[in-house]
């Protein structure tokens, strides 16, 4: 067995509270809510067929990190070493084209856990404490700044790694 880690850029990623205390905060409140809506159960386990020494690669959540990635951990069977792995371009262009984009779909499908953002679809003029939201008040060019609902999705911009 060797271990292969993922990361997966979401919606989200590009985006930052205006005071980084509340990054920590919305990482535990996006982890504890993945785990109750059952999201880190996701657990995709798929068979390798033609890639010599390699049987079956399983994928599942390991969290949401402060750069707001989805973290993945990757289980992969095989009878190779970690050397013959990290050499294996069949392997990372399974992982690539099919794994990791079976992830993403089943995650998205299931996925519709949601949160406020500005107008500008961004996080800038947002509070978090903990448990509540809340938006800055700010007039610009002589019109407020309003809110709207992001559903969290991965995206297709991701790295995997041994």
């Amino acid at each position: 067995m060797v271990n292969l880690t993922c990361y997966i850029k979401t919606n989200i990623s590009n985006m930052l509270f205006s005071n980084r205390d509340d990054e920590s905060d919305f990482c535990d409140w996006v982890n504890h809510n993945l785990y109750i809506n059952k999201l880190t159960d996701i657990e995709i386990e798929l068979p390798v067929n033609g890639i010599d020494g390699v049987t079956k690669v399983t994928m599942s959540i390991n969290e949401f990190n402060t750069d707001h990635d989805l973290d993945l951990s990757i289980e992969v069977e095989t009878s190779l070493n970690e050397d013959e792995i990290a050499d294996n371009d069949d392997l990372f262009d399974f992982m690539e084209e099919e794994a990791v984009q079976k992830f993403i779909s089943e995650f998205n499908s299931k996925c519709d856990l949601s949160f406020p953002t500005t107008s500008d679809g961004d996080f800038d003029d947002m509070i978090f404490d903990g448990e509540n939201f809340y938006v800055r008040v700010a007039t610009v060019s002589g019109r407020a700044d309003s809110t709207e609902l992001t559903v969290l999705q991965a995206t297709d911009d991701f790295y995997v790694y041994l």
